[in-house]
């Protein structure tokens, strides 16, 4: 769960935005892309299904 409190907490942010912040996004433990490759790649194996975040990796990827 978000910690709501958080100054980096962004509720709301747009499909466009969202990518955007993960593909320049960069912190102590690397880019925020490849937690998110790795976050995907998880659930997938897990048989999770989440489209939005494999929709987020494509765009990021794709050059969005």
């Amino acid at each position: 769960m978000p910690e709501e409190s958080h100054p980096t907490y962004a509720p709301n942010l747009s499909f466009e935005e969202t990518v955007r912040r993960i593909r320049d996004g960069q912190g102590a433990s690397g880019r925020a892309r490849d937690y998110l490759a790795e976050l995907v790649e998880e659930l997938e194996r897990l048989g999770i299904a989440e489209p939005e975040f494999r929709e987020m990796l494509t765009a990021i990827d794709a050059g969005g």
